[in-house]
């Protein structure tokens, strides 16, 4: 996920991301799953980086295991 996020976000909307997933996993307590990151991402406002976390996730199948889907 990190690559593409890298490769598709500004350093600037890389650092807001960062900015809320870490407000988001001080909240909780151990790491952060790919439905936490695409919920720090809706707390930013800038479009593309829900849109993109979104993507970046399912691209890799995170969104699968997140939902407990077996892939086939």
């Amino acid at each position: 996920m990190g690559d593409r996020l890298q490769s598709r976000l500004s350093l600037g909307q890389l650092r807001q991301l960062g900015r809320a997933a870490q407000a988001l996993s001080q909240s909780q307590a151990g790491r952060l799953t790919a439905s936490d990151l695409i919920r720090a991402g809706a707390q930013v406002n800038d479009v593309k980086i829900p849109l993109e976390v979104t993507k970046a996730a399912a691209s890799c199948g995170a969104l699968r295991e997140a939902a407990g889907v077996q892939g086939g």
